[in-house]
């Protein structure tokens, strides 16, 4: 299913107008999904304006002439890989370059090399370039992997 979640002017918002398409089972999934890349900024807030299902966006006048004169802006959808599977970092990774769209951190260095387990799967759109990225169940959930950083 597709969900749009949708910007208006608020300077808070990560865009002005358009929306952002969220690929999921549910709303509930889609939710987890849209958060993971654009996190509450109240609690409890989703950090947009509205959100439709597939049938009720393509109702309305937004899914033809766009939003405050934007269109979509990223699609955050399924990946390659999948939650509970289970990966290995590789262990050959360089601090400060870039696999799969995201730049490895010096911080990361302490997962090089170690078994994991996929807690979430997303992918965005990012500079016209679709990035599949992972959270992983090592090193505090707080680094985002792509596959090209797996073995």
């Amino acid at each position: 299913m597709k969900f749009y979640y949708t910007f208006g002017t608020d300077p808070q918002f990560p865009y002005r107008g358009g929306w952002v398409e969220v690929i999921a089972n549910d709303r509930t999934e889609a939710d987890v999904k849209f958060k993971s890349r654009f996190p509450d900024k109240s609690p409890g807030t989703l950090n947009c304006s509205s959100i439709h299902t597939e049938e009720s966006f393509s109702n309305t006048e937004s899914s033809r002439v766009g939003n405050l004169g934007a269109f979509c802006h990223e699609v955050i959808g399924y990946p390659k890989k999948y939650t509970g599977n289970k990966v290995k970092v590789r262990k050959d990774l360089e601090v400060g370059k870039e696999y799969g769209g995201i730049t490895v951190c010096k911080e990361m260095a302490e997962c090089f090399g170690k078994e994991a387990h996929i807690l979430l799967c997303d992918s965005f759109v990012s500079d016209g370039k679709t990035i599949e990225a992972y959270t992983l169940d090592i090193c505090d959930k707080r680094w985002t992997w792509t596959e090209a950083m797996f073995e």
